[in-house]
């Protein structure tokens, strides 16, 4: 699992408080229905594969049923209620494959292992018999990654990105196959899939935490050679000491940068290695780039004017800044917290674009004691990375200070920052529908929009997210709001975590502000007041559209997913609530909830890329061939989509 991903499970495992998990695992029911099938190898000799892992799953967060297969390659599920499964296979260095996809079909890493796939119709009582999933051997990438000079490399992570083309740019799925490279610098991937990849080296920290090391000048050299000749002269009879020559000026500082194959900084211009089924690519070697670093200090004072102890600052790469460094995009380049003075220093920091955001607790009132230590201040970040799974950095940390930066290996500093208040977003939540939670079990959520990955949108994966509870009466105030322009999400027991999922479960319906959505459009602050009024309306019974994919001799048809997207070009971008793709089940059926009223066009097609959903040009191309249908408010109507030809 991506090193990132990994994170932000434990985070949400291991720091949410017990009655903040509304959507931990939950063990999967029993029923009547079975499923069986065999695992093969795939190509024209197909053979059982062994002691395969098949896991079979049902919606988001259910705990998957997990079993091997026998000596013939033969798995079986017994004991299960109606309803629609997805089932992968997989094995050490082979390519794990979903049900209804061919091998190597193009699912990489965790987006496949997590349930993508043809969903498999189950009927009460019924036996459903003979699914094959087909196994085919996963390819290979190594080499040799070395200092710049040749020295070999140790301990260097390594990461093989499988890419893609998005309105005609070069993208790179997040989910990657790692590795590390050995006390000789060798690498070795494997069980990768068909595809184009770009090999990424990302440098490891040192021992004190960091990657930074300082070049010895010419200078340093000659000057330590006299220093050590005249102590060896001072030693002869009759000489006298003198005074030692002044050291010169200490070198530059450098890190090593992110380096692609074959020796780039820039995922653009990275080599592409196009990998067959069992390929092994062995000279696949690797040239780390060293390039200058700088100090970034400053002194932050607060509301009052006085130091601002304790702060927590933070360097981050802006949103705009693409996929060249998405870990620093996400978790942020370097951080540290101010002295008591109010003064900081961050080192190590590589030339770029970046945004210094400063985070702090309002000062204590005198003759209390001040609890935002930076213990506390490391709680509220991690808090923060998990988003609207509990209390993060928006409850306490109000105060708020944000200036751009442009590194170019020299020092910058010191900075005057000065905090400001805090923004804050208010209003009330209305729930519709029955059997409606308790108010004040909702937690509401703004986050700035996710970078592009084509992963699932999820809100712990989002940056700076701010956090309010509600009320037992209904009202909520999100408080210490950084201006931005952020998208409004929700926690709550009950939960609708996916809307082309079957199932019930509570989504956000609108998010009124006089005339406007902001569900749609987005909280947008920039503007620097707060917003007040905002009424948040969750439901039970959102809209659903639903129907069944059928071939042109009307049988069901499930080889091909479903894009929905609003006829409204306004609606179209990453993350709209407007815009969905949905893999038909084996019975061809499908299901999108939570549509809001408007036209849409439903397109079949062979394969997409998640990232291609926020491309208009895209979009765009499948009008012509799509089918329109308009849902009002709440409405449950069902579309069946009838493709042409053979």
């Amino acid at each position: 699992m991506n090193a990132l991903v990994t994170l932000v499970v434990m985070v949400l495992l291991q720091q949410a408080p017990a009655r903040d998990r509304a959507v931990a695992p939950t063990a999967m029911a029993s029923g009547t229905a079975s499923v069986s099938g065999v695992v093969l190898t795939e190509g024209e000799d197909p053979q059982p594969v062994r002691q395969a892992t098949v896991a079979l799953s049902t919606g988001i967060v259910s705990l998957p049923r997990l079993t091997v297969t026998d000596e013939e390659g033969r798995f079986r599920f017994g004991d299960l209620p109606d309803g629609s499964y997805r089932i992968v296979a997989q094995k050490p260095a082979w390519v794990p494959v979903a049900s209804g996809v061919r091998a190597g079909g193009g699912m990489a890493g965790l987006a496949r292992i997590a349930g993508k796939g043809v969903p498999v119709a189950v009927a009460a009582g019924a036996a459903l018999e003979g699914i094959t999933l087909r196994l085919q051997r996963g390819a290979v990438i190594s080499g040799v990654v070395r200092m710049p000079g040749g020295r070999e490399a140790a301990g260097m992570t390594v990461q093989a990105l499988q890419t893609a083309r998005v309105d005609g740019a070069r993208v790179a799925s997040m989910i990657a196959q790692p590795g590390t490279t050995d006390d000789q610098g060798r690498y070795r991937i494997y069980g990768l899939e068909p595809g184009e990849y770009v090999v990424q080296v990302r440098a490891a920290l040192g021992p004190f935490g960091t990657q930074e090391v300082r070049q010895v000048l010419p200078s340093e050299v000659a000057w330590a050679e006299g220093v050590l000749a005249q102590a060896q002269a001072a030693r002869a009879p009759g000489v006298l000491a003198g005074a030692l020559p002044a050291a010169p000026d200490p070198g530059p500082t450098v890190a090593y940068a992110t380096t692609y194959f074959p020796g780039t900084s820039y995922l653009s211009d990275a080599m592409g290695i196009v990998l067959r089924a069992g390929d092994q690519r062995v000279d696949v070697d690797v040239e780390l780039r060293q390039v200058p670093t700088a100090t970034v200090s400053g002194i932050v004072t607060s509301v009052n004017g006085q130091p601002a102890a304790s702060a927590l600052v933070s360097l981050a790469l802006p949103a705009s800044a693409g996929q060249e460094n998405l870990f620093e995009q996400l978790v942020g380049a370097a951080q540290t917290t101010t002295r008591a003075d109010g003064t900081f220093v961050l080192t190590g920091v590589q030339p770029g674009a970046y945004v210094l955001n400063v985070r702090a607790a309002p000062p204590a009132a005198p003759g209390a004691r001040q609890a935002a230590g930076p213990e506390s201040m490391m709680a509220g970040m991690m808090a923060g990375l998990a988003g609207g799974m509990m209390a993060g950095i928006g409850g306490t940390l109000s105060l708020w200070a944000r200036e751009p930066l442009q590194v170019d290996g020299l020092p910058i500093g010191p900075l005057g920052l000065q905090l400001r208040d805090g923004l804050s977003v208010s209003g009330s939540v209305v729930l519709e529908g029955e059997g409606a939670p308790a108010l004040d079990a909702v937690r509401l959520t703004l986050s700035e929009p996710q970078v592009n990955t084509g992963l699932p949108d999820i809100a712990m994966l989002r940056m700076n997210p701010s956090v309010g509870q509600t009320a037992a009466d209904g009202t909520f105030a999100i408080n210490g709001v950084v201006p931005s322009r952020y998208r409004l999400s929700v926690m709550m027991p009950g939960l609708r975590l996916s809307a082309t999922e079957p199932g019930e479960g509570w989504m956000i319906k609108s998010a009124r502000l006089g005339d406007r959505d902001l569900a749609d459009d987005g909280v947008d602050l920039n503007a620097g007041g707060s917003l007040s009024g905002l009424v948040v309306t969750l439901t039970n019974r959102p809209s659903e559209l639903t129907g069944r994919v059928l071939d042109a001799a009307s049988q069901p048809f499930s080889a091909f997913p479903l894009v929905v997207f609003s006829a409204d070009r306004a609606h179209w971008g990453v993350g709209s609530r407007r815009v969905h793709t949905v893999q038909p089940a084996t019975d061809g059926s499908y299901v999108v909830a939570g549509l809001p009223a408007g036209t849409y066009y439903l397109a079949a097609v062979t394969n997409i890329d998640p990232r291609e959903l926020a491309s208009g040009a895209f979009l765009e191309s499948l009008i012509s061939s799509a089918l329109s249908v308009t849902l009002s408010d709440g409405e449950r109507k069902t579309q069946d989509v009838r493709l042409a030809g053979g």
